[in-house]
Order: structure tokens, then sequence, then C-alpha cells
């Protein structure tokens, strides 16, 4: 039987339902209002995977529908609307190498960015036969550009029933609080799974040197990072978007 629950911190509260499936159920004492605010993106969803697999042949795997589908972001982008203000530590030693990308501009004001529900699908599939087959230990994810914390969240829910964990890193300082604070708003119990730090994410190099079994990056990059490559478990993937920001691709990441 679908539910719908609810989470708060303060003012901030999302809600979601959970649908077995795609027929309709009965929603007990569920408003209109409420089924309308918790499954609409769920919906949306299911037409991003459905059109995926139409117009390119892509499979997106259940467990991958799922996670995006129970991750509210209409949700995430109220709580972020609330929260806008300037990046605090804007060092040009750090960020100026970036100051000409207008996402970065965007970044430095206390903005953020969505990347369309289509990209997170791909990413997220292409990462998920490494997280599902860890070869018996518990899976390592990166996050490379948690910003939103959206995607963070989505491959928290992959991790955290196979006891592995999420590190979620940004350049801003201001992006790792909103990550924090949509998902202690949101999702609180996916919070054991995931830790946070400021980072750049392409020299970032894990402390303990332990290796990940996937690492998402979100930022442009020239060239695969060869320094994130090395971190990869045996098996590993790593998912960037590579090549010159002017460059279109479609979804699947083929040039066009």
């Amino acid at each position: 039987r679908p539910a719908i629950e609810r989470d708060s911190m303060g003012q901030q509260q999302c809600k979601w339902v959970s649908l077995p499936s795609d027929s309709a159920e009965d929603l007990g004492g569920a408003s209109d209002d409420e089924l309308a605010h918790c499954s609409a993106h769920a919906r949306e969803v299911s037409k991003k995977v459905g059109a995926l697999a139409d117009k390119y042949g892509w499979a997106t795997d259940p467990e991958v529908q799922q996670a995006l589908a129970q991750t509210d972001l209409p949700s995430y982008r109220r709580i972020l609307e609330q929260h806008r203000s300037a990046e605090p530590r804007w060092d040009e030693t750090v960020h100026g190498t970036f100051s000409g990308d207008r996402r970065v501009q965007s970044l430095a004001l206390g903005g953020f960015v969505f990347e369309n529900l289509s990209v997170y699908t791909v990413l997220v599939q292409l990462l998920h036969p490494a997280i599902v087959q860890s070869h018996g230990h518990p899976p390592r994810v990166l996050d490379v550009g948690c910003g939103t914390g959206f995607l963070t969240a989505v491959l928290a829910r992959l991790v955290a029933p196979r006891g592995g964990c999420v590190v979620a890193i940004d350049l801003f300082v201001r992006q790792v609080e909103h990550a924090k604070r949509t998902m202690t708003a949101c999702y609180p119990e996916l919070l054991p799974f995931v830790t946070f730090a400021v980072a750049n994410g392409l020299d970032y190099c894990d402390p303990r040197g332990l290796p990940f079994d996937a690492i998402a990056i979100a930022c442009q990059a020239t060239e695969v990072p060869q320094g994130l490559v090395r971190q990869l478990a045996p098996s590993g993937r790593l998912v960037a978007p590579i090549g010159r920001p002017q460059q279109h691709e479609d979804p699947t990441g083929r040039a066009r």
C-alpha cells in the first residue's frame, strides 16, 4: 500500500509518495493536492525513462528509476530558492580558473544548477552496474560537484541497502551547504550513508586511500581526469561530461 510520508526541518518540508507499480491504487487519506504534489515528479521520471527508450533505445534499470522517482526534485527547488546567497569563500587562486563559466558565475552568486532528468537518468544508469556488483564489499561512490544534493540522494538510495556510502564534494562551500540542507530536510534517513566535504573534485584524493566503485562528475572536463581514474576499484566506473562546453550532445552522451 503506497503511503504519503513527510520529513521536516524548521520551515522546510518535503513530501513524496512511494508507488510500487504504475497501476492506480487506493491512497487512503491522502488528499488530491498531496497526491498531485508527490506523484508529479515520479510521473515525469517515468516519461523521461520512456522517452529515452523510444528515442535512443536506452534501457533504465527499475531500481534506478525508483531511486530517481523517490527523490522529489521540485521539493529541492523550493528549498534552494529560499536559500540563495553568495559564495562566502571565493578564492581567486582556487575559483578564478573557472570564472569564465556561466554556470560557475551563477554558483558564485549563490545560485544552483539542476540537470535535465534525462541526464540524471543516463548518468545513474551508467554507474548502476558498478554499484550493484561491488565484488563483495559495500559500494563506495564519489559525487564530484554535489551542488543541489539531488544526485547525491539518488546515489545514496542505491548504496544504502548495500551498506555502502557516498562521498559528496563540491568546490564551493555554499553548494555543500545546499546539499546538506536538502538531504536533511527531505531524506534524513540517508544521512548516515553520506559524507560531505569542500574539495576541488578533479584534484580530489581520498584521505584514506580507499578506492571508489563509481565516480559521478558534474563539471565539464576537457579530458578524462586520470587522478580520479586511478582511484577506481577494479571494474569501477567513472562518468563525466568530456569535451568543449559548446558541443551539443544527446542525453546518452553521443555528440551531435
